[in-house]
């Protein structure tokens, strides 16, 4: 078997199809952000991430089987299971990068809102 690299395209697709990436969100993240999340900590296990992001072992493989396809985990043979982390700290980088993005956004928002006047009380005052 030969893995190819996808093509940004690909790539592009993959994340952002709610089918896909996503299944499974806990959260404003998606698994596979969880996933990728918990391998920035350290290298585990299918059964390990599983307990960690609180998803069943087959879904959690299914999130990994895209991510390795994505080029952002690989994984090693440790006797009879395999281990996966990030393909390297780049990775990491850009998954610390992205929530804190999302954070950011999600809480500039929040303030937005809070700072907006109350429209229904003003309105009714003026007349």
């Amino acid at each position: 078997m030969t893995d190819r690299l996808p093509d940004t395209s690909e790539t592009a697709s993959a994340v952002s199809s709610p089918g896909e990436f996503s299944t499974g969100t806990s959260g404003d993240y998606s698994a596979g952000t969880h996933i990728l999340a918990r391998l920035r900590q350290s290298s585990c296990s299918v059964s390990d991430l599983a307990g960690d992001v609180h998803l069943e072992p087959s879904a959690v493989s299914h999130q990994l089987r895209i991510l390795r396809h994505l080029g952002l985990v690989s994984g090693r043979r440790d006797g009879n299971r395999v281990i996966y982390s990030l393909h390297d700290d780049h990775v990491g980088d850009l998954v610390a990068q992205a929530i804190y993005h999302v954070e950011h956004i999600h809480l500039a928002a929040l303030e937005a809102r809070a700072a907006r006047p109350n429209q229904t009380s003003g309105a009714q005052g003026s007349r």
